[in-house]
């Protein structure tokens, strides 16, 4: 058993899962979350990585640069795709595949909203997320094995480690101290496993741990 399953069933038992899913900002009006339009989202993420390349990770070259780059290969190969979307949902397209490319994919908003605490990613399909103390199953997906290890190799460089099948489990911890564990194949059954646990930059008070319940 994965420790991200070991916890899931450890706060399950404790009444601290939520049964529900999570709020989602992104997700309100439904968009971008017909299975055709995961299809197009690998097509299209192949096609920039193919195009572009090595310019991906050419260090000189400005992030905002690169960012701009990508959005206008996006945007020529979404005028010519054939599947039928809303403008929102090409809209959402362009930026998910924008993040897949340059930063954490479906993940992102998780990383950059301070009320979320850890990420459990059991599987492309599975994504938790921590807030308050309890956990939500979210409505975001990965594309694929593919698409999460890819990511989860993105992260692992970063701060200097790899995984592959002759390392096949990780632990570090990123620029801004949140602690990292990723598992992949064969140690990990079902897919790639990822858990990202974040730490508040205002430590919590006694009085907090109080109102939290946890004293």
């Amino acid at each position: 058993m994965s420790d991200l399953s070991r916890r899931l069933t450890e706060l399950k038992n404790n009444g601290s899962v939520a049964t529900k899913e999570a709020p989602h900002r992104r997700q309100e009006d439904g968009e971008a979350t017909r299975p055709e339009l995961y299809d197009v989202r690998r097509r299209l993420h192949a096609k920039i990585a193919q195009e572009l390349g090595s310019v991906l990770y050419e260090q000189n070259l400005d992030s905002d640069r690169l960012s701009a780059l990508v959005r206008e290969h996006l945007t020529r190969l979404l005028r010519s795709e054939s599947t039928p979307m809303s403008m929102g949902e090409r809209e959402k397209l362009l930026t998910d595949i924008e993040s897949d490319i340059l930063g954490q994919g479906p993940i992102d908003e998780y990383l950059a909203d301070p009320e979320v605490t850890e990420i459990m990613v059991n599987g492309p399909s599975n994504i938790f997320v921590e807030r308050a103390g309890r956990i939500y199953k979210t409505p975001q997906r990965f594309g694929d094995e593919t698409h999460l290890r890819s990511v989860i190799e993105r992260i692992v460089a970063r701060v200097g480690r790899r995984i592959d099948e002759s390392s096949p489990m990780v632990d570090a911890r990123l620029a801004d101290g949140s602690r990292v564990n990723a598992i992949i194949h064969p140690l990990a059954i079902g897919g790639p496993y990822l858990t990202i646990r974040k730490f508040s930059v205002e430590p919590f008070t006694a009085q907090d741990l109080i109102g939290f319940g946890t004293l």
